[in-house]
């Protein structure tokens, strides 16, 4: 199990549910790195490590659990279950967040969502009757890592960064519940290099320039 550590502390973690229909759940998170010193995001998910040693990392792609009507979302390193043997951990890619910086995405899963764990994708099962949504992301510090440890590896989105570590050395903090009918309307939109957020009618960045994308 990750060492679960409170929101706040090294992370400003925001959640919101951007759009709801019945084929569809789109969020937003932004996390903020508060602290004096680096952090690395377990967000990158992906499918498939291919044969070529290329990893098919999906942004859309979220591990999903539920329990007490509770849908629990997480972007981290996925726990091993018990007595089950695998021959490689699967181990996200990261993003850097750099001291004071923020990251902004956004993401959509179809509903009803799957339970999904990638060790255990044969037992994937719906997931019906939830009210509300928690989201977790897991990260490092990287004052606890060795010289190294962080190497450049390819993704079909291009160069991407990834760290061997397994699901327990990893940090983990969680959002509050936000209840399914918390929609964000109208939905902002944001700068992908400042990660500041803008009204709807807004077309580029007022600090960088560059071009807008809702959601």
């Amino acid at each position: 199990m990750a060492i679960e550590v409170p929101l706040g502390k090294d992370l400003r973690l925001e959640f919101e549910i951007l759009e709801h229909t019945g084929a569809l759940l789109r969020c937003r998170y932004v996390a903020e790195n508060v602290t004096g010193s680096d952090l690395f995001l377990f967000n990158r998910l992906y499918h498939d490590l291919r044969d070529d040693g290329v990893f098919d990392v999906d942004p859309d792609l979220v591990y999903v659990d539920a329990a007490d009507e509770v849908l629990h979302l997480s972007k981290c390193i996925p726990d091993l279950p018990e007595n089950v043997l695998a021959e490689v951990l699967i181990v996200p890619c990261v993003t850097a967040l750099a001291a004071g910086s923020k990251v902004v995405e956004s993401f959509r899963l179809s509903l009803p969502p799957q339970r999904m764990n990638p060790y255990l994708t044969h037992l994937s099962a719906p997931v019906v009757g939830f009210d509300a949504v928690v989201f977790s992301l897991g990260y490092c510090r990287a004052s606890a890592l060795r010289s190294g440890q962080v190497e450049t590896v390819r993704s079909i989105a291009g160069p991407a960064l990834h760290i061997e570590m397994t699901a327990a050395q990893q940090l983990i903090t969680r959002t509050a519940p936000v209840k399914i009918g918390a929609v964000a309307s109208p939905a902002k939109k944001t700068c992908a290099r400042c990660g500041i957020t803008f009204p709807p009618e807004s077309k580029f960045c007022t600090q960088c320039g560059s071009p807008l994308q809702a959601g």
